[in-house]
């Protein structure tokens, strides 16, 4: 069985978490076969079942392995805040000089450390 799926997927950015519709063109080359003799190579294709064909696997299948592991919005997108959760391609951050009050007992925590141009 051979031939080409075409349609659109719905994926979300790994950095910022927006949503985008992408379309997609996969090509597929399946071997499908009448019967398994072997149990082993009933995982080399795809098998008739009362002369029909399970054509949604094969195409789950297909089209899983050209989904990108992780899809970006766009080659330099930012991401999200670590400390707000803003968007910051699209400058909902604004900046973070003062430290979050929650977590203001941690900064007790820090300590100096030497540096390598520090003698002692």
């Amino acid at each position: 069985m051979a031939g080409s799926i075409t349609g659109t997927g719905r994926v979300r950015c790994a950095r910022c978490l927006t949503e985008e519709t992408r379309p997609f063109t996969v090509e597929i080359g399946e071997l499908v076969t009448a019967v398994a003799t072997d149990p082993d190579d009933a995982d080399d294709g795809y098998v008739l079942v009362e002369e029909q064909i399970d054509v949604d696997q094969i195409v789950r299948d297909a089209i899983g392995v050209e989904i990108p592991f992780a899809p970006l919005c766009r080659p330099d997108c930012q991401g999200l805040c670590p400390t707000c959760g803003g968007n910051r391609n699209l400058g909902e951050c604004p900046g973070h000089d003062a430290i979050d009050p929650r977590f203001a007992v941690l900064s007790e925590l820090l300590i100096d450390l030497p540096t390598t141009d520090d003698p002692n």
